[in-house]
Formats: structure tokens, sequence, C-alpha cells
């Protein structure tokens, strides 16, 4: 049998270490010809790169300003690479102000459509699930009350579960951080979305723990960014867990991915 051939596309590097371990699975178990928008690790995993995430990726508004016309150049190339090579699936990863333009264009090409990673559009720009019901074949959710949402809204959906639950392990129990001679609330800083400048937000956590030392004396803060430096670059995590890649290729009629 013939391996399918998938467009994968993720524009921001924390949703890029996703579809790195999902197009790590896919090649495996399908021998599926992958290609997209990502990044290094994706390369790594077995993804021919037409862009790469950091043309697109931004954290400011002058840098989106700056951007625009590289990200609609790159729109262009992935739309004709994918008229050339007819994938039978496309999947996207979260990023919807490029997935989302990418997602009409491949529609009117005929592609179906999976979208492993919802927006946040439970939480602002609702209207959008109007645009997703009309482009997307199925949305592959990671969140349990996402799945409502979009049922409720007519879009068919699964639930595949958090990839980080699988990728993450704490390497302390909660009572290693307990001193009982002064008792504290324990309080967690998580690195956030702007992982291309991961040493900045790194020193900026530093100190915002020292400022929250001296505002809250009463509490005691764990910056969690080696755990997931660690599952972003793959150190041995496990691959992401098969629901998802079973959901992905049955949306395709593909089969594979046990």
């Amino acid at each position: 049998m013939t391996p399918p051939c998938i467009l994968i596309s993720s524009g921001d590097p924390s949703g890029a270490m996703h579809a790195a371990r999902l197009a790590r699975i896919l090649r495996e178990r399908t021998g599926a010809e992958l290609f997209g928008l990502g990044t290094p690790e994706m390369r790594e995993a077995g993804v021919e790169l037409i862009g790469q995430t950091s043309d697109i990726a931004v954290v400011g508004l002058s840098e989106a300003l700056e951007l625009l016309p590289r990200a609609w150049r790159l729109l262009g190339r992935l739309e004709a690479e994918a008229e050339r090579r007819r994938p039978s699936l496309a999947i996207l990863v979260d990023s919807p102000d490029f997935n989302l333009r990418l997602a009409r264009r491949l529609k009117g090409l005929g592609i179906p459509i999976v979208y492993f990673i919802s927006p946040q559009i439970w939480a602002w720009r609702s209207g959008r699930v109007n645009q997703i019901r009309d482009l997307v074949a199925k949305m592959l959710v990671i969140f349990p009350f996402e799945e409502q949402f979009y049922r409720d809204a007519g879009v068919p959906v699964e639930f595949v579960g958090h990839p980080l639950v699988e990728a993450v392990r704490a390497e302390h129990s909660r009572e290693h951080h307990r001193d009982p001679q002064r008792p504290r609330r324990i309080l967690g800083l998580v690195l956030g979305r702007g992982i291309q400048r991961e040493h900045e937000h790194h020193h900026d956590q530093e100190r915002e723990r020292e400022q929250h030392d001296r505002a809250l004396p009463a509490a005691q803060f764990q910056a969690q960014v080696e755990a997931e430096r660690r599952a972003r670059r793959g150190s041995g995590a496990p691959p992401l867990p098969p629901p998802a890649c079973r959901a992905t290729l049955r949306s395709a009629g593909i089969p594979g991915c046990r």
C-alpha cells in the first residue's frame, strides 16, 4: 500500500513541539510522506519543511506588521505545494491566525482538514467556530470541555487528551518542597508561548519569582522551565498518545497507527 501524503502545519513553536511528536509516530507507523510548515524539530521527525515556524512566529504587534508580507508569501507556497502533491489529509496545529487562512485555501483544493489543538475560541473570538465548522472535517481537542463546545456548535470533534500528560513527569513530589518548620503556599510559574525567546523568558521568570517572593513571603514559587524544555526537545518522552494518531488517520480513511 502506498504511504499517505500528509500536510502538517504549525505556526507556533509550542504547537510545533506537539506536531513533531505526532509527525514522528505517523512516520513510524504508516511511513507517511509529510511536508509543511514547522520547526527543525519537525524536520528531524520527518517533515519536509516548505517554511519555518520562525518565519511567522511573533510576540508583538510591530513584529506582526513586519511579517505580514512574509506570511502571505508562505501561504502561497504551501497552497502551491499542496496543489502539486495533493495530500490525502492536512493536519493544522493551533496557530489559528495563520492556519485558518491556510485551511480556506486547502478547502478550495478539496483537501480534508483535521485541526489538532483547538484555538481558544471558547475564551475569546468565539465567532470563529462558524469558520471552523465550514472548513474543518474534524477537531481533535485536548481538553474535555472543548469536546462539548464543538459538539454544541455542530463541528465534528474528538477528545484525544493532552500530550503533555505523557511528556512531562514531575521530578519531585509536593512534599519535597514543603518545610514543616515554615509552612508556605506553593505556586507554579510556567513558561509561556514565546518559546523562541526562551532565554529571555527564563530570566523574566527569575525576576518575577524574586518580586513575588518579596511581595508574598508566605508563598514558595516553583518555575517549571526545565520540564517544558525537556518535553520540547523530546528527551526520552513517549510519543503522542495513540488516540490522537488514530483519530487523525480515521478522519482521512488511512489505516494504521494502532
